[in-house]
């Protein structure tokens, strides 16, 4: 077997073990069930519209100095050391646009917060 592929592997498999402990342990402490939360907000990302997705306090849509001054007030508010990024909840966009947001955000939003 290549070991090129052994590392990756392996640490693809320690991060879904990692995972998996902490559900186990959230759901077995009653702060949340998970699964059930997890599809609410599936189904209700597959349902919002434009209004709701620009207008919404969790997500951050616009410019990159929108997006830049929207993450500072939230982390700010919040007192936040990180934040994870989904840019294409709900699935619905194209590739080729999550590719350009992606872009975007690599080149000119994360930059600011360096």
């Amino acid at each position: 077997m290549d070991d090129a592929l052994t590392a990756p592997e392996e640490g693809f498999s320690r991060r879904y073990t990692s995972a998996s402990e902490i559900l186990v342990r959230m759901v077995a402490s009653g702060q949340a069930n998970y699964l059930d939360e997890r599809a609410q907000r599936i189904d209700t990302l597959g349902n919002l519209d434009w209004e709701a997705i620009h207008t919404s306090e969790k997500a951050i849509v616009g410019t990159p100095d929108v997006v830049i001054d929207k993450i500072k007030e939230i982390r700010d508010a919040l007192q936040l050391t990180g934040m994870v990024l989904e840019f294409n909840a709900g699935e619905r966009l194209a590739e080729n646009k999550i590719n350009r947001s992606l872009e975007l955000f690599c080149e000119r939003v994360a930059p600011a917060f360096r």
